[in-house]
């Protein structure tokens, strides 16, 4: 009988042992590959759904912000709404806006509980400063920026993302979201590079667009890049003020979210494109 207990406390001591130094090996882990994910190029972020920690990194690394980010194709249930966010969806009329409007704020409220704030999204008026939504091919993007972010001189004032997947817009729709500098510079690039850099220049002007507090006021025409043919850049306000941003190609996801043995199609292959931007006003910097 002491033998027994003897033995039993012995092997629950070597348990706990084990248990303590493989948590104290994947924490250790975890903070290579944390390191790691920052150092990671364009190349990698080819596949969708993307791995949200990578992309996390990426943006920290790019735009020097630590965000939260969170990606997701399914909706909200109804009962996991509050009684505002039930009020604000009954003004939608459009079934499919609905099914959207789902969507982001359950990729929204996953981005809220890893920052820890309330999950209620509807105090939360767009433009805002510290989250944005956009949704495109049955996903939705929520980001959202952390608390650990320390503001300088001059202040965060606005933060844009959006997503567009699988997209060939048509040829001429550029006349409504680019400048007249950046249409003569695409319309100098063959027929492919021009459908591609459609689809990218369409979501670095929404994402900017978002990123501006009093967009309401404006029009896409008038957000001119520094450079059109650059992934990374910025545009100047009329203010004085800058906005950066990132622009990330994602050349290939499984899109038939019904179907998923479905192999992953390279949408290169099908003259589509697929990009997400992420926009920035303000200047600031992260806790040490």
């Amino acid at each position: 009988m002491i033998f027994t207990i003897s033995f039993t406390i012995s092997l629950l001591s070597l348990t706990l042992k084990i248990y303590t130094d493989i948590n104290i090996l994947t924490q250790e882990f975890q903070h290579f590959i944390y390191l790691k994910l920052a150092a990671i190029p364009f190349d990698l972020f080819t596949m969708f759904p993307l791995e949200q920690n990578q992309l996390m990194a990426f943006i920290k690394r790019k735009l020097n912000i630590e965000v939260s980010i969170h990606v997701d194709n399914h909706r909200l249930s109804i009962d996991e709404l509050t009684d505002s966010e039930r009020k604000q969806l009954e003004k939608i009329r459009n079934e499919k806006k609905k099914l959207d409007w789902l969507k982001a704020r359950k990729s929204l409220k996953n981005v809220l509980n890893s920052l820890g704030l309330s999950q209620d999204t509807s105090n939360i008026i767009f433009p805002s400063s510290r989250f944005s939504l956009s949704h495109s091919g049955g996903y939705a993007v929520a980001i959202g920026i952390q608390e650990n972010c320390l503001i300088m001189d001059d202040p965060i004032k606005g933060i844009g993302i959006d997503l567009e997947l699988s997209r060939t817009p048509k040829r001429g729709i550029e006349k409504y979201f680019l400048s007249p500098k950046e249409i003569d510079w695409l319309n100098s690039g063959d027929i492919d590079s021009q459908a591609k850099n459609r689809v990218r220049l369409w979501t670095v002007k929404e994402a900017v667009y978002k990123a501006c507090p009093k967009n309401s006021q404006t029009r896409l025409t008038l957000f001119e890049t520094n450079n059109p043919q650059e992934k990374e850049g910025f545009v100047n306000l009329n203010s004085g003020e800058r906005i950066n941003y990132l622009s990330i190609e994602l050349q290939s996801f499984n899109y038939d979210e019904k179907v998923a043995e479905k192999p992953v199609v390279n949408l290169s292959e099908k003259k589509e494109f697929s990009f997400l931007s992420v926009a920035i006003l303000g200047s600031y910097k992260t806790k040490p």
